[in-house]
């Protein structure tokens, strides 16, 4: 009996750390992959998303589809959501950037490499060396997404701020009531 416990004990444990990626499944293979490598753009979804060039083997898709990590750019093609303020306009400058352009991936270091719905969460470096996340906040087509710890959290906290502060973008003319939820509690905390 108590080898049978230890056993399942056992089993518990290791099952545990290969969800938590400790073998090197978990991010290992999109590290190996995707980190500082360079694709092409096939796509965009929207503002804060798009398609590049790279089989997606974890999700058995002919590419891969890329969340950009630490921003938030208003919705234009999530279901049962309407369009919101400014989401053409992102979603339009991110293929401006971005369509037909070799871009670099960039994942956070020890960090998790998919969100919830499987995209694979990275930085985009574009072919002048430009971070396009940061370039969408401190223009003011994205939000600098607070709910979710990365590297450079501060940095495009602060771009938001200067950009909020400067009227840039989307912040010159939104409504509070047009805010993603996170920001209009954030905004009634001051």
């Amino acid at each position: 009996m108590k080898r049978l416990i230890a056993g399942i004990l056992l089993f518990a444990v290791v099952a545990a750390a290969d969800r938590a990626g400790l073998f090197g499944r978990r991010g290992g293979d999109d590290i190996g992959t995707y980190h500082r490598k360079n694709f092409t753009v096939v796509g965009v979804v929207d503002g804060d998303t798009l398609d590049v060039n790279c089989p997606d083997r974890r999700r058995h898709k002919p590419t891969t589809r890329v969340r950009l990590l630490g921003v938030d750019t208003p919705e234009t093609k999530r279901p049962d959501t309407p369009v919101q303020h400014f989401g053409p306009e992102a979603s339009a400058f991110t293929a401006r950037m971005t369509e037909r352009e070799s871009i670099t991936l960039l994942l956070a270091p020890n960090g998790r490499t998919r969100g919830n719905y499987g995209r694979l969460l990275a930085y985009v470096t574009l072919p002048d060396g430009r971070m396009l996340n940061r370039i969408l906040v401190s223009e003011g087509y994205a939000y600098a997404d607070p709910r979710f710890d990365h590297p450079h959290s501060n940095d495009f906290a602060g771009d938001m701020q200067a950009a909020r502060r400067d009227r840039r973008g989307l912040w010159a003319e939104v409504k509070d009531s047009q805010l993603p939820a996170y920001l209009r509690m954030e905004s009634h905390r001051k």
